[in-house]
């Protein structure tokens, strides 16, 4: 038996590089937040503790769901949502959902952070290969991993800054997946994809 290969695997890409951002601020396609909501349900409010510009919350918010911000320091998200000024790893509250685009240096921090502080569930869009390093998987298998879903196609992450001044996004070139975590959940996590609405299989 034969399996063919996805169409368009070797087509050479082209993409933009930016300037790291200082703080790890990067900011994702509206769509991978649409595609997430569409494919995962919650029950409460969403709570974005790095919302930056908002993204997540809009998302949340036009899928029905009542929303809260937290960062830093406020990028554009307080115009349009509940917001509160905080370092989310002093905050000591829980949430009923948390739903966040992390700074990846501190990826394992709030996940664990996250995961101690929430009722119902987790989902953290991070680089889909945060979860193949050796200690790390063994430590996401001990947690209540219950969903992971990849992001098709490949998403472009520009930095805050270049999304603020206007900037538009190109093709990506990193793969990036939903981990989607549930209070009390005992089992393998299942897999699955999220994609972009309206974007079909190339013919």
């Amino acid at each position: 038996m034969s399996v063919p290969l996805p169409s368009g695997a070797k087509k050479e890409r082209k993409s933009h590089l930016w300037a790291r951002d200082p703080d790890d601020w990067y900011v994702e396609p509206r769509w991978c937040n649409d595609a997430l909501f569409a494919a995962v349900q919650f029950e409460g409010v969403i709570v974005d503790p790095c919302c930056g510009v908002g993204r997540v919350l809009d998302a949340a918010k036009d899928a029905g769901y009542d929303t809260i911000g937290m960062d830093l320091r406020d990028r554009g998200a307080r115009d349009r949502h509940p917001f509160e000024p905080r370092d989310f790893f002093t905050v000591e509250d829980f949430a009923p959902n948390i739903v966040c685009n992390p700074p990846y240096k501190y990826a394992e921090r709030f996940v664990a952070h996250c995961i101690a502080h929430v009722m119902r569930k987790t989902a953290v869009l991070l680089r889909a290969q945060w979860a193949n390093g050796r200690a790390r998987s063994r430590w996401l298998e001990s947690l209540p991993l219950r969903h992971v879903l990849a992001l098709s196609p490949r998403p472009s992450m520009l930095p805050g800054a270049a999304v603020v001044a206007g900037e538009r996004a190109g093709s990506g070139t990193t793969d990036y997946s939903w981990f989607i975590f549930e209070r009390d959940y005992a089992g393998r996590p299942e897999f699955g994809w999220a994609r972009q609405p309206g974007r079909g299989a190339r013919k």
